[in-house]
């Protein structure tokens, strides 16, 4: 009987089903390519909400957690702005460091995109890999700044910053050097001596100077081989950038070559930035370009001469009218400038119509209203009547140019504008006949101009169309052009 219950034991194990063990699990893919498991029998739903952020004003955030940002630093530099973030007044390196193109400032910035290659996010001394936007923008003023950072690291972690239209304080470097640039002749001196004469009266001109050798004096600077000296009206000095060439009336600028005993004081083009920090350091930074050495010595490279006799031959004619070396002579508004070399054979006034399809009549009397600016006026009153018969001799005429809206980029202006040609850019500000130049630059995308920049405080290759880039002057009004004369 026991054998037979355990053979129908058997049998029927063989027929029952066999039933696996299980439980209800959900898997959770990241974007890291790992998962995680849960356990759902005690989960009744699963919902996705949209958690708010905290609110930062002057604060950064990694995640949850708030901190307070208390001061902002900038450098201009190269082209870009270094901004740096402190948590402290009393940090001695920053929570953060955003380097940004000059270009992009304005725009909403998407990190790892193709125009945010130059773009450069550091974060506690690391620059980890972000996604997610970066904006910084001036108020029309320049004086305060807004950054706003919202983005996400590797790990998706929360990285974010905002000051909050705040105030900055812009740092500079210095190499405490004078360079001087004559076509393919580069030379660096050292500065020894910086002087400083303060005004005699409240409102007065501040002058600086500079040398290559140690002087205490302004006669101690005549040892050394080159110099430096630039007076700088009350309104300008300390307070940003001159524009050079726009700012006539706020500063004077000479570059003197004891060696060869020439004294360069016709700038063309350039700035000239001043500022103070909180410890009364001095920052002084000049970039000027002297059109008449750049022609003379293109004429002397023309005739195969090399002598500096020769060289101050051709720089006489194209300074002073008819090469006459006199103060009242000089060529101090550029359409007199053009005017004179042209007739010199130097220069030659291109203006086909078209592209050449308005005129501008000129109206010129700034220093002839303005003469206090001047230091040479002032000593000599008696050079007044010269100064204003220079003014009347191109009053009242006619010249064609460019309207700035109708600079194009096709085969007619092309042709009509060669590279290298000197661009004259016209104004409509009152007693004056020209604003900015500089050298026509072609690229794929059009014209563009060569010049001492007061944007990016160098000489560049101006990014920015010359389109674009008078666009941005109300002042400057179009173009007019002249070419050295081949021989």
């Amino acid at each position: 009987m026991k054998k037979y219950i355990a053979t129908a034991a058997l049998c029927l194990a063989t027929v029952l089903p066999t039933f696996a063990q299980t439980r209800r699990v959900m898997t959770v893919h990241q974007k890291d390519g790992t998962t995680k498991v849960y356990k759902v029998n005690s989960i009744e739903n699963v919902t996705f909400t949209d958690e708010a952020l905290a609110t930062l004003r002057n604060q950064w955030a990694y995640n949850d957690d708030v901190k307070d940002l208390s001061k902002v630093t900038m450098l201009d530099a190269n082209g870009s702005y270094e901004f740096a973030l402190y948590g402290s007044d009393n940090d001695t390196k920053p929570v953060f460091k955003l380097t940004i193109p000059q270009s992009l400032m304005g725009q909403e910035i998407t990190l790892g995109s193709d125009n945010a290659q130059d773009v450069k996010v550091a974060y506690n001394g690391e620059t980890p890999k972000l996604t997610g936007t970066l904006q910084a923008r001036f108020d029309k003023f320049k004086k305060n700044v807004t950054i706003t950072l919202e983005a996400e690291t590797a790990d998706y972690s929360d990285l974010r910053c905002k000051w909050s239209n705040g105030a900055f304080t812009q740092i500079y470097t210095a190499t405490n050097s004078i360079k001087t640039t004559n076509v393919n002749d580069v030379k660096t001196y050292d500065v020894a001596s910086a002087l400083v004469l303060n005004p005699a009266t409240v409102g007065a001109a501040t002058t600086f100077a500079f040398g290559d050798v140690e002087a205490t004096t302004a006669d101690g600077l005549l040892a050394g081989k080159i110099g430096v000296a630039v007076s700088i009206s009350a309104s300008k000095l300390y307070n940003g950038t001159i524009d050079l060439a726009a700012d006539a009336d706020s500063y004077t600028l000479k570059y003197i070559d004891y060696a060869t005993r020439v004294t360069y004081e016709k700038v063309k083009a350039g700035t000239i930035t001043t500022a103070k920090d909180k410890d009364g350091k001095l920052y002084i930074k000049i970039n000027a370009t002297y059109v008449e050495m750049v022609t003379a010595l293109t004429l002397c490279a023309q005739k195969g001469q090399t002598s500096f006799a020769q060289y101050c031959e051709h720089l006489k004619h194209v300074r002073y009218i008819g090469g006459k070396v006199e103060y009242t002579r000089r060529q101090h508004y550029f359409t007199v400038w053009i005017n004179d070399n042209e007739k010199e054979g130097i220069v030659t006034d291109i203006h086909p119509n078209p592209p050449f399809t308005a005129v501008q009549k000129v109206a010129v009397n700034w220093m002839s209203t303005h003469s206090s600016n001047y230091k040479m006026l002032t000593a000599h009153p008696e050079w007044m009547a010269g100064i204003k018969a220079m003014e009347r001799s191109i009053t009242g005429k006619s010249y064609r140019y460019i309207p700035k809206n109708k600079i194009a980029n096709n085969q007619l202006f092309r042709s009509a504008i060669h590279d290298g040609d000197i661009i004259v850019i016209i104004t409509n500000k009152k007693g004056l006949d020209t604003t900015h130049i500089g050298l026509a630059s072609w690229h794929a995308d059009g014209l563009h101009l060569l010049n001492a920049s007061s944007i990016h405080h160098r000489v560049i290759d101006e990014p920015m169309l010359l389109r674009t880039y008078m666009s941005k002057h109300p002042v400057q009004t179009g173009i007019r052009v002249c070419r050295v004369t081949e021989r």
